[in-house]
């Protein structure tokens, strides 16, 4: 089996596509600030956005389900493999997923006159291909501790499709249910992973400090009292 690093020389395309991370983080920074400006004339009135969702709906909308949400993809195509021991996805794959993503932000902005059904199944292709494509690397590499960021990654998915659901019924969505669930779903799962971490490798370091021995195990780390190192 080739390694990470092999199958990233042997993609002889554009660079960009080489790395999980580099489309979306890349175009996520490039849309945040479209949108930004995109949203304060529609805030303050002058500007009408060509969109089905009201312009606090939108801007909810896009910051949590459209900017974000290449955030967690870049973070996950990127952090999963070194979890899993996989093949990266790259190349046409990646260059897929985003252009679905991309779709999917044209579809929401430019939506007044297409369906309601239409528009959140192409917003959702992107969120639904990527947890697909993650279940996979995850199964075959056996990594069920990973499997809670992957849930997590599913219910975010649910809460953009009841977001849609709820402005197809003319509630005011920026303050739905699917907004707070997507977003207490995103934070749990970039949090799962990284308070865990973070917070592991600060106690160590403390207990280290303090004089105590630190053993690693399969499980992770056992504090015990250093004896007879006087």
């Amino acid at each position: 089996m080739s390694t990470t690093a092999e199958r990233m020389r042997a993609w002889r395309g554009p660079a960009i596509l080489s790395f999980g991370f580099r489309p979306f983080f890349l175009w996520a920074a490039i849309w945040v600030a479209l949108a930004m400006a995109l949203w304060i004339p529609a805030l303050s009135g002058s500007l009408e956005l060509p969109s089905r969702f009201d312009a606090a709906s939108w801007h909810a909308h896009e910051f949590l389900f459209g900017y974000l949400s290449a955030i967690i993809a870049g973070f996950l195509l990127t952090a999963v493999p070194n979890w899993t021991w996989q093949l990266p996805i790259v190349g046409w794959p990646l260059g897929g997923l985003f252009v679905l993503w991309v779709g999917g932000r044209a579809e929401v902005l430019l939506s007044p006159g297409l369906p309601s059904l239409a528009v959140a199944l192409v917003d959702l292709a992107m969120p639904v291909a990527l947890t697909g494509f993650l279940a996979r690397e995850i199964i075959v590499g056996k990594n069920w501790r990973n499997l809670i960021a992957l849930t997590m990654l599913g219910i975010f998915t649910i809460s953009n499709a009841i977001f849609h659901w709820e402005a197809a019924r003319g509630d005011y969505a920026a303050q739905g249910y699917g907004l707070r669930a997507g977003l207490g779903a995103a934070l749990m799962m970039i949090g799962s992973r990284d308070v865990g971490l973070i917070s592991h490798v600060g106690l160590v370091q403390e207990a280290i400090t303090q004089g105590f021995y630190v053993r690693s195990t399969q499980r992770g780390s056992r504090v015990e009292e250093r004896r007879g190192m006087e």
